[in-house]
């Protein structure tokens, strides 16, 4: 057995929504991730969703500094 083969491919990945965050998700989604896409705007999040299509992700809005916010 290869040893990558054992690895988990599940990243959480925070500013999702711009910049090098959004490139990783793009990235990683591709090379077969399950993906946490983490970010602060639900408009911006739903453009990702968009651009991104179907695949093995969850999106998830909030402030990290205010817990409650996390949904």
């Amino acid at each position: 057995m290869i040893m990558n083969e054992r690895i988990s491919k599940k990243m959480l990945l925070t500013g999702a929504t711009s910049g090098i965050g959004r490139y990783l998700a793009q990235h990683f989604l591709s090379a077969g991730f399950t993906l946490y896409l983490h970010g602060r705007d639900r408009k911006k999040l739903a453009a990702l969703a968009k651009k991104l299509g179907p695949g093995d992700y969850v999106l998830l809005e909030g402030e990290y500094g205010d817990p409650k916010s996390i949904s």
